[in-house]
């Protein structure tokens, strides 16, 4: 239910620039709401000097004059009960909807899952521009969860765009987060990622003016912290000394090794190919990419380490790789692997491709004092923020650090005795 709106107010009124041939003037009435107006015109005629402006009604006696203040009162008193109705309905209150429902005036339209359709058709159409495959993925499956939601609570295949309020949204995130046992689609952070999606489907309807305002603007989601996940260099070195064979699981192996590495992300690599491959000022091979996600340019040297793994694979025949560096694999089936490879390992993580930006972010350039904004740089990010998320002080760097420092400060000491 809505708010009543202490803003409400009607007022009568006679349009004198209206006057017609017998000297009276057309009579007007005014709705507004928190500044905004609405007018309608109640097609009834009044001399201007028989107007009483304060009071709202027409001076003197007559049938004519009673007839008229008669239906001012009852235009007043069925504006007020149509927003009494309004209100207790849920309905979105305007004096423009005001108007309409007490005129019975029916405007087309524009429902949410319409609304979410097309936005959906315009990301998919910026494929390659301003989004990437991943992310069109995604927000078809938030557009997909819509529907079934709008469909389970409203018993409709869509709602009008302005009866979306913001306990719809705690309405969804109940419906997508319930227990495993019902049939959870998603996890808290899951949920959270709909939630970002849609709030740009409202805001692509804010931009295409078929709603005011975001409902959900004032609506803080924030994901559950969870421990970074990567590899240190032990585990990297029992995965690097695992002896595998040549395709499949090894295949998999030196993908993954290449990355934490380089820092390159799953889609990144799989494109990767000769014409990315060039010479440094120093003689130092060089990556240069434009990410697959952010299509931001990407500088990345290649390390001793990664070298070794690109000479086995960049002069490979291109039927063997479709002329990438490394052979196609689905996520799917990369992932497996490398679940497969840890458990060869011994090692007690859970690992997924993205977790070897983590590796590259934390144990190959935190650990070894590459600063911060090189490391962005390399991963091809525009905000310190993003790179904070992968760039972690382990509690084994903070040590080293911590001794540095009191190394400084007791050379500082003596310095100062001496003197």
């Amino acid at each position: 239910m809505n708010t009543i709106q202490e803003t409400f107010s009607i007022i009568f009124w006679i349009r004198k620039s209206k006057t017609n041939v017998e000297g009276k003037c057309p009579l007007h009435c005014r709705i507004t709401i928190n500044g905004e107006r609405a007018e309608i015109s109640l097609k009834k005629f009044v001399s201007s000097d028989k107007w009483n402006s304060k009071g709202e009604e027409v001076s003197g006696k007559g049938t004519d004059v009673k007839e008229i203040n008669d239906y001012i009162t009852k235009v007043r008193h069925d504006l007020n009960r149509t927003h009494t109705k309004m209100l207790n309905d849920g309905k979105i209150i305007s004096a423009k909807n005001i108007r309409n429902e007490f005129l019975g005036v029916t405007e087309k339209q524009t429902g949410l899952i319409e609304i979410a359709q097309s936005c959906l058709t315009y990301v998919k159409n910026e494929i390659g521009k301003s989004y990437a495959k991943g992310t069109v993925k995604n927000y078809f499956t938030t557009v997909k969860h819509l529907e079934e939601f709008v469909k389970a609570k409203y018993k409709s295949s869509d709602i009008d765009i302005r009866q979306v309020k913001p306990n719809f949204i705690l309405d969804f995130k109940q419906y997508v987060t319930r227990k495993k046992e019902e049939g959870q689609m998603c996890n808290q952070n899951g949920y959270i990622k709909h939630f970002q999606r849609i709030k740009r489907i409202i805001n692509y309807a804010i931009m295409n003016e078929w709603i005011d305002k975001n409902p959900f603007q004032q609506i803080k989601e924030k994901p559950i912290e969870k421990e970074k996940v990567y590899l240190t260099i032990e585990e990297i070195e029992k995965m690097r000394s695992l002896i595998l064979p040549k395709d499949g699981l090894g295949v998999t192996r030196d993908m993954f090794l290449f990355c934490c590495y380089t820092g390159l992300s799953f889609c990144d690599l799989i494109d990767l190919s000769r014409s990315n491959i060039s010479l440094g000022m120093d003689g130092r091979k060089i990556i240069h990419i434009t990410r697959n996600k952010s299509h931001i340019n990407s500088t990345i040297p290649i390390l001793d380490q990664a070298e070794e793994i690109l000479s086995q694979y960049i002069n490979l025949p291109s039927e063997y790789n479709s002329g990438h560096i490394f052979p196609s694999i689905t996520n799917q089936c990369y992932n497996r692997n490398l679940t497969s490879i840890l458990g060869k390992c011994k090692i007690n993580k859970s690992i997924s491709s993205h977790k070897a930006r983590h590796t590259f972010a934390t144990t190959i350039c935190a650990e070894n004092g590459v600063p911060i904004d090189t490391t962005a740089k390399m991963m091809g990010h525009t905000n310190l923020k993003t790179t904070k998320i992968y760039y972690q002080t382990t509690d084994e760097r903070m040590g080293r650090d911590i001794d540095a420092l009191e190394a400084k400060l007791n050379i500082n000491g003596k310095k100062k005795k001496l003197g």
